[in-house]
């Protein structure tokens, strides 16, 4: 049963890294502003842009040869990938500080920023990277005392720049960078013990692992810009005090992603498993898809339950109180983004990968456009509609082609007719 013992696991760390920030939020709402929050929002939104932008996307190389290349192989990528990640975030600093001298303050954000946002993304790859390895060779428990202490990290020295030296929402950035430092160094340790560190690169893998990784690289570039688009034009067209209220609620509906995510890291090691056997069983795949969505319903449901009590009791400041509006819709948002990813996975295995990528450009598309038009106009709610509407659209047509170019039995009278010995014996 080591498949629900692991999901419950991963479910337990994931929420639990996951809800020390957002008691942290407490007291962010109550001792900084809407603007700045505002301010946190665009460092937040371009930190997940720089991160796509210097990860290549490599992981997904990763993910698809783990179960089928030997150790040293393994070693020579993580390690190859590394060097890959230090010469784009060298690359992007340079290339901000062209931009600051040409264009100004493009990214609204001091100019310290420009190197030290890249840097913080950099070092951040390296538990990254770990994460996922500790996943695949199923060490739960070191997985989750990693995540749940870099949160407790992170959560007191915010606190500690935040109320000790009385910082603004700068706290939150040193905080950060200095979380991902030191767990950088750990992570780097256990690789290195772990003997997935070596000096020994292979030129010609890292080359097919970045000709695989380009597809995947607009498509993680896509969804990053889609978030930073909504943060941005809110910044520009309403002003950082809205752009505050809306990255609140934003937070704490896309606890859907939390759940999301770390059901994911017990399922999609599962899920690559079983298309690595020649013989895998289509019908058991289909009966464990149905089983996430289903479970990912009963989540949402839960999660904003929990979040409108939290709202209830005054858990957020008086000023950021009108921002549970924003919640419903970014919550049901983030569960079709859920559903997104997951088909993402089922195409990777495929040789039309950059298809998710394809459907990636064209959600924000669409996301950018709605905002544009009726932002302005209509205020914020549209930010949160267009989300909603580029995500549904998103996860259809990533379901529609996973079924076109990995056929699956969707509504096979086998799928429907699991007795619970069957149960038991596919989480095995």
């Amino acid at each position: 049963m080591s498949f629900i013992k692991n999901s419950s696991l991963y479910v337990i760390f994931s929420m639990a890294q996951k809800a020390i920030p957002l008691i942290l939020i407490h007291f962010l709402t109550v001792e900084i502003s809407q603007e700045s929050m505002g301010g946190l929002s665009l460092f937040n939104t371009f930190s997940t842009f720089a991160s796509a932008f210097i990860s290549m996307s490599l992981l997904s190389f990763l993910m698809k040869i783990y179960y089928h290349e030997p150790k040293e192989k393994l070693a020579k990528l993580v390690s190859g990938s590394f060097v890959v990640f230090l010469i784009i975030t060298i690359a992007l600093m340079l290339l901000l500080y062209l931009v600051r001298i040409n264009f100004g303050n493009a990214l609204r954000l001091p100019a310290i920023y420009d190197f030290l946002l890249p840097f913080s993304v950099f070092i951040s790859q390296i538990p990254n990277m770990n994460m996922y390895i500790l996943r695949n060779e199923e060490k739960v428990k070191t997985f989750g005392y990693l995540s749940v202490g870099f949160a407790l990290t992170e959560f007191c020295l915010s606190l500690f720049f935040l109320i000790g030296l009385e910082m603004d929402w700068e706290s939150r950035v040193y905080s950060v960078v200095f979380t991902n430092l030191v767990f950088g160094m750990i992570h780097l340790v256990i690789l290195y013990k772990n003997g997935f560190i070596t000096w020994k690169l292979d030129q010609s893998l890292m080359k097919k692992a970045i000709i695989h990784s380009l597809p995947f690289i607009p498509s993680t570039l896509a969804l990053s810009f889609l978030d930073l688009s909504d943060r941005y034009l809110i910044d520009y067209f309403l002003g950082s005090d809205i752009l505050g209220l809306y990255e609140v609620g934003y937070k704490f509906g896309s606890i859907m992603m939390i759940v999301g995510n770390a059901l994911s890291m017990a399922f999609i090691p599962f899920l690559y498993k079983l298309i690595a056997k020649k013989d895998h069983d289509k019908t058991l795949m289909v009966q464990f898809i149905y089983i996430y969505h289903f479970v990912l319903i009963i989540a949402s449901i839960a999660s904003f339950i929990g979040v409108w009590i939290l709202y209830q009791i005054n858990f957020v400041g008086e000023n950021f109180t009108h921002s549970l509006v924003y919640v419903p819709i970014i919550a049901v948002a983030y569960l079709f983004q859920s559903y997104f990813q997951l088909h993402s996975q089922i195409i990777n295995n495929t040789s039309k990968a950059k298809v998710i990528a394809y459907i990636s450009v064209l959600g924000s598309i669409i996301n950018i456009a709605i905002n544009v038009i009726f932002l302005k106009k209509y205020g914020i709610m549209v930010a949160c509609y267009s989300t909603l509407i580029s995500f549904l659209i998103m996860w259809l047509l990533n379901w529609y082609f996973s079924g076109k170019y990995f056929r699956l039995p969707w509504f096979s009278k086998k799928v429907l007719k699991l007795n619970v010995e069957e149960l038991k014996a596919l989480v095995r």
